[in-house]
């Protein structure tokens, strides 16, 4: 996580909320995270916060900054 925050940072990014995400849902209806979108130097990058600290962030949106501060963030590949 440390070399997206070091990208992000030098991209000018840091206080810039978070434009693409999805809420993670089963097929039963229940919320397991969010997802969230974003691309640096044309590479796509997802992060995912699990059940139940997504919770903070479902009616406003994070900066990079708050996300990558979470310590359940994760980084997909």
């Amino acid at each position: 996580m440390n070399n997206i925050e070091i990208l992000i940072k030098s991209a000018g990014l840091l206080s810039e909320k978070l434009k693409e995400y999805t809420l993670i849902v089963d097929d039963k209806g229940q919320e397991h995270g969010m997802l969230f979108f974003f691309k640096i130097n044309g590479r796509q990058y997802k992060i995912m916060l699990p059940t139940p600290h997504h919770m903070v962030w479902k009616d406003e949106r994070p900066t990079y900054q708050q996300l990558l501060k979470n310590k359940e963030a994760m980084l997909l590949k």
